[in-house]
């Protein structure tokens, strides 16, 4: 059996297949939690092309972690941009966010969408510390802890005047006689000499603030001293410095810094987005099909003969 020659026909015979205009897509690329957000797609004809031409083209956002209201939209050619409401209900990046573009009779296309779901908690907090850190500052330069006696400190309570033992000697006290007839008047009393004791001595504001530190703490061998002990050279420092310097102004200004830094990367920001050419398939007329039919005599490059393999020749012989 000998092969027979087959025609194949061009697929311009059968539909005309184009790409017709892009669309642009508004939206944001980083959206407030819970709160709506415009998301638009218009034509943008390109050149030799426009939205008159094409066809209808359905429009369906899909968000994950977000609600999109309303679901879907019919992009006419003479018709304006379809828009949409997003409210996010996720923060972070919502993942593999589009617009599926599907025309009548066409290819889908997706314009992929980066979107971000953002807070202003951050703000918020840094704001307020803004206003509380200079003030409690202020609170510690002015307002020093009250030093307590050294007894109270080393002993952990009250027990009443104790004297110190420095080595020094000190004089017996005398006793007063007073002058009369044929007596010798006394002689003047010598300046009495104060007597140190660990009451009249003051305690280091770093020794008081670790005193209330273990006094507020429960007792754990080798972590209560060791925190309180820090904690009170910590102050000690601190109060130093800010009557050296003035700290307040410089930790509010840092913080209000802060405030306006993290505000601007968490507010809601706008974008743009290109899709590609939309692919429209137009059928064809069966009248302009069949005049554009290939004559094999005349287009033998139109012409394609098909041998049959060894297999499909012995069973056709049979």
């Amino acid at each position: 059996m000998q092969g027979q020659p087959f025609r194949t026909m061009p697929s311009s015979a059968v539909a005309g297949a184009g790409s017709g205009p892009a669309v642009l897509v508004h939206y944001y690329h980083k959206m407030r939690h819970q709160r709506a957000h415009a998301l638009q797609v218009e034509w943008l004809a390109s050149p030799g092309e426009t939205p008159a031409t094409a066809g209808p083209v359905v429009v369906r956002p899909v968000i994950a972690g977000a609600l999109v209201a309303p679901a879907e939209q019919t992009l006419e050619p003479s018709s304006g941009p379809a828009t949409f409401f997003v409210t996010p209900v996720a923060v972070g990046m919502l993942p593999e966010a589009r617009v599926a573009l599907t025309p009548a009779n066409g290819k889908r296309t997706d314009v992929v969408l980066p979107m971000k779901g953002v807070r202003q908690r951050l703000t918020k907090l840094l704001l307020l510390l803004t206003l509380l850190v200079p003030i409690g500052l202020l609170y510690l330069k002015y307002e020093k802890v009250e030093e307590l006696p050294l007894s109270v400190v080393e002993q952990g309570q009250d027990s009443g005047p104790r004297l110190i033992d420095d080595g020094r000697k000190r004089p017996p006290l005398e006793r007063h006689i007073p002058a009369g007839p044929g007596r010798k008047p006394p002689p003047a009393p010598r300046p009495q000499q104060t007597t140190a004791t660990l009451d009249n001595v003051k305690a280091s504001p770093a020794q008081t603030v670790a005193y209330y530190v273990n006094k507020n703490l429960p007792t754990i061998p080798g972590v209560t001293d060791n925190l309180a002990s820090g904690v009170g050279h910590a102050y000690e420092f601190l109060y130093a410095w800010l009557n050296q310097d003035p700290v307040p102004f410089y930790a509010g200004l840092a913080l209000l810094v802060m405030t306006g830094a993290s505000w601007l990367a968490h507010r809601s920001a706008s974008a743009r987005r290109r899709s590609g050419p939309l692919q429209f398939i137009r059928p064809a007329s069966p009248s302009s099909a069949a005049d554009r039919l290939p004559d094999p005599e005349a287009d033998p490059g139109q012409v394609t003969l098909i041998e049959p393999t060894p297999s499909r020749a012995r069973s056709g012989a049979e």
